[in-house]
């Protein structure tokens, strides 16, 4: 990787996103909401697959088509047809806005009327009976730091299982640090609350749990409102229906990871994510039929057996098919190597300023 010539590359992708998101606020917006809406951002979704294609940093790729090859172009799409976040009076009336909640994974909180039924969570007292509480960022701090400076000591001795079980954990900080930071900034940029990222995952108690109400809401919500509530509506009435959402779900999910790690590796796919994120569907779609049925209403499993199961085959599954591609290929090693030295730069700039 050349920086230079690196920098250079961010930063024309950085021009053709502002530029394109500007066109669309100002001109494509106007067309009448619907398929002729969706034809006219198709151009700017085709660029928007292309655009991470000369990056050569695996960081900046990953980044580039998480953010903007798969959830702008989802928003966009949504977008067409009047809805999702960009729809919102609030964004849609406001260029700054506009840009920033199509270009970041970020939603505005939102808080359920009086009239509205409560939900509760399955979380059965978890906090309570293990403890939970401030310090567990702190922990997270730690963690965080010790898995990213010590890899170098570790990764060539330690079994590749507990490798692959380290880049579970660091996968997941690296999201919940990075994401409330970007929400942090733009709060203070506009003075409007965001949703969080995450809601603690590793207390998730079933698959639902942990795919619906815990894990990457952006994502969820992003797959919820362009693949799962369409297929609903195209199958209403049929009692499959849910089942076939869900599943599409975590298929189109599925299909958007194995891009991104192409544009990652550059490699063949393997197909290796793909089928993890259908093997989850499938169990999340048979989950969801289970509760709802009389055995699944009358049988009730201890929270800590649901915990144990539900952490086991989401690690297992993982290590199977998930990390693999990542350590085959040494995405990691360049990602690790790339964040250090992008936290190395960000302390050198403090310390000047200090």
């Amino acid at each position: 990787m050349n920086p230079p010539n690196e920098a250079i590359t961010l930063l024309k992708i950085i021009t053709s996103v502002l530029t394109s998101l500007t066109f669309i606020f100002f001109i494509t917006s106007k067309i009448p909401k619907g398929i002729p809406s969706l034809i006219a951002h198709l151009p700017f979704i085709t660029l928007f697959f292309i655009l991470p294609l000369p990056l050569s940093s695996s960081l900046l790729t990953g980044l580039t088509s998480f953010f903007i090859t798969w959830l702008c172009t989802f928003k966009l799409i949504l977008f067409s047809f009047d809805l999702g976040p960009l729809s919102n009076p609030n964004i849609k009336s406001s260029l700054t806005k506009f840009i920033l909640f199509a270009s970041f994974p970020i939603k505005i909180k939102q808080y359920p009327s009086r009239n509205s039924p409560r939900v509760a969570k399955p979380r059965e007292g978890f906090e309570n009976r293990l403890g939970f509480g401030l310090w567990v960022l702190g922990a997270k701090i730690i963690a965080f730091y010790l898995i990213l400076y010590g890899c170098d000591h570790w990764r060539y001795r330690a079994p590749a299982v507990i490798i692959q079980c380290v880049y579970c954990v660091l996968l997941y900080l690296c999201l919940d640090h990075g994401l409330l930071v970007i929400k942090s900034v733009i709060e203070n940029l506009t003075d409007v609350e965001l949703q969080e990222p995450f809601d603690e995952p590793y207390k998730a108690t079933s698959l639902r749990d942990f795919w619906g109400r815990r894990w990457n809401f952006m994502v969820s919500d992003a797959l919820r409102h362009t693949v799962h509530e369409p297929v609903m509506r195209a199958l209403k009435g049929r009692r499959w229906a849910r089942f076939a959402g869900v599943t599409c779900s975590f298929v189109v999910s599925g299909l958007m990871h194995e891009l991104i790690m192409w544009y990652l590796t550059r490699v063949r796919p393997t197909w290796e994510i793909t089928w993890f994120f259908v093997m989850h569907g499938v169990c999340v779609g048979l989950e969801v039929g289970l509760g709802r049925s009389e055995l699944g209403r009358r049988w009730r499993v201890h929270w800590a057996v649901r915990w144990g199961l539900s952490m086991g085959f989401l690690v297992g599954t993982g290590l199977w098919l998930f990390y693999p591609q990542f350590v085959r290929n040494k995405v990691d090693v360049r990602v690790i190597e790339e964040f250090k030295s992008f936290v190395g730069f960000l302390i050198g700039l403090v310390s000047v300023g200090f």
